[in-house]
């Protein structure tokens, strides 16, 4: 019987750590199996400085009529998707994703990943922009 009860516990362990580790994704680890990171408005500067970045704003038009980063282009997550595919951006383009709180942006991360794209990184809120 204690053989049994220590035998559960074990199998009973393991099976948590394991469904816990397929549930638990944060920004910046792989969502189905394609990575994003968090990035601040600096690594972006310093990423632009050695390739081509797409810049894109996912807050809704109206937010975005307030201001955007210099060369963000607006693609609002309410119609990200469709926007992303008429775009037709390279896989293998650097994309940064940015919004008003951040949550919006991790989702856009999100979606691109699910969409095979292998350089996306999420910026969150809209930083102050180094001049």
């Amino acid at each position: 019987m204690k053989i049994k009860r220590i035998l559960f516990i074990g199998i009973t362990s393991v099976l948590c750590v394991l469904l816990a580790g397929m549930v638990h994704t944060e920004p910046g680890q792989p969502v189905d199996g394609q990575p994003y990171r968090s990035v601040t408005a600096s690594d972006v500067v310093q990423m632009m400085e050695q390739q081509e970045v797409y810049l894109l704003d996912v807050r809704e038009a109206q937010e975005a009529e307030s201001g955007m980063l210099p060369n963000a282009v607006n693609y609002p997550l309410s119609y990200f998707s469709r926007q992303i595919e008429q775009a037709d951006l390279p896989t293998d383009a650097y994309i940064v994703v940015y919004c008003s709180s951040g949550v919006r942006s991790t989702k856009a991360a999100r979606k691109l990943c699910n969409m095979g794209y292998q350089h996306v990184f999420d910026l969150g809120a809209m930083p102050d922009w180094p001049s």
